[in-house]
């Protein structure tokens, strides 16, 4: 009899352990890591997923929005749904902007305590789309505008062994 009853707890152990935290998915059900790259305008869908619960159980899930708020459910912009049985949550996220990046956060009762799991949501950095750094030749232009430079050899030999220095923001 003692056997039985250790091989049972031992079995509900290994149960409680083998799932003990949420998962956050995209769209077509892919583990995510904690950083999401999300296209400015895109539609953001992530899944929340709760049932490694187990049946029985509600895992009392909700997304947070970065700074904590709670996600709600009313139709809008930004809103939370719930999916299978209130085992998973999504999270809609319409015309992503710059303004919503950081740290979405999904909350559930799992296992007897409150577990978290987050993702941050950010714009990919793309320095295609940024403006481009003056060359040397326009920084110089740009602090001695309309400026003649005379045609001496003594002055040419100065200006060759100029350079500009690493604290110089170009």
């Amino acid at each position: 009899m003692a056997i039985k009853i250790m091989c049972i707890i031992s079995l509900l152990v290994g149960l409680s352990l083998a799932c003990n935290d949420l998962r956050i998915r995209d769209w077509d059900l892919n583990d995510i890591g904690h950083v999401h790259e999300i296209e400015q305008g895109d539609l953001v869908a992530l899944i929340c997923d709760g049932t490694c619960q187990g049946p029985g159980f509600t895992p009392s899930l909700k997304w947070l929005r970065p700074g904590g708020r709670k996600v709600t459910s009313f139709p809008g912009r930004l809103m939370s749904v719930y999916q299978e049985s209130r085992r998973q949550i999504k999270l809609y996220l319409q015309d992503f902007q710059m303004s919503d990046a950081g740290i979405y956060t999904c909350r559930g009762w799992i296992n007897g305590q409150w577990r978290t799991q987050s993702v941050h949501l950010k714009i990919p950095d793309d320095i295609s789309t940024s403006a481009p750094l003056p060359t040397t030749d326009v920084y110089m232009s740009i602090i001695t505008p309309n400026v003649q430079l005379p045609a001496s050899d003594e002055f040419n030999s100065e200006v060759q062994s100029l350079s500009l220095s690493d604290d110089m923001v170009v």
